[in-house]
């Protein structure tokens, strides 16, 4: 498994960060177009990539409340749950998520 990058904000320090570590990149569907860059979208299988949202135990706040409600119905509306019929997951994190629905 590759090292974790620093954290790139902005195109040039992207653009910086790939130079000096010449590591490919994992990236989103729409990542934007940049010099001396090549994009292959991966589309067969269909990846998957599983995110969590982690807090402390205990934490009552209403910012977290707020962002938890807005996930969840982000969730809800964009389909994040709901498994592509041609998706790949490795068989690891199958398991974590239990019986398809």
């Amino acid at each position: 498994m590759a090292p974790p990058l620093p954290l790139a904000v902005g195109d040039e320090e992207f653009q910086r960060i790939m130079a000096k570590t010449r590591a490919p990149v994992l990236a989103v569907e729409d990542f934007p177009a940049m010099p001396r860059t090549v994009v292959r979208p991966l589309t067969d299988p269909v990846p998957w990539s599983l995110v969590s949202m982690v807090w402390r135990k205990g934490l009552v706040h209403r910012g977290l409340t707020a962002l938890r409600r807005a996930a969840a119905e982000l969730t809800e509306a964009e389909g994040w749950l709901r498994r592509p019929v041609e998706g790949w997951i490795p068989a690891i994190d199958m398991d974590l998520m239990g019986p398809r629905k």
